[in-house]
């Protein structure tokens, strides 16, 4: 389940919030650019697709750690910090970004962490 906060101004000029839950999917050719499509949980309303631009607070996931999984806590340029999980060879992020392309750089911040622990076990 992912959470986003949008903020955009209404046919009136006034700034409005929203917070949408649901699953982000893959976007269909016909989407505008610069979208994002999100499912929500109402049958007659199934998706709904989000400017980037208006989005103002990260993409939360909530997951429950796995056997096996590592959880790298790494901070983001802007003072936020973001949970990095490692499952198997399969890395995820609780950032924006990976929301969007699957890869960030808090993923490639953890995994030289992760490297780097990876190494001083060895010599240990």
């Amino acid at each position: 389940m992912t959470t986003i906060k949008t903020r955009a101004e209404d046919i009136y000029g006034r700034l409005e919030e929203h917070v949408f839950s649901g699953k982000i999917v893959s976007s269909s050719p016909d989407d505008p650019l610069g979208t994002i499509r999100m499912t929500t949980e109402l049958a007659w309303f199934p998706e709904r697709i989000i400017p980037k631009d208006e989005i103002v607070r990260g993409v939360k996931r909530v997951r429950l750690p796995r056997k096996g999984s590592k959880t790298f806590k790494v901070n983001g340029s802007m003072g936020d910090v973001y949970t990095v999980t490692k499952q198997g060879k399969v890395w995820s992020c609780t950032c924006v970004g990976y929301g969007f392309r699957r890869t960030c750089s808090h993923i490639k911040t953890a995994i030289t962490r992760d490297k780097k622990k990876r190494v001083r076990n060895r010599i240990t």
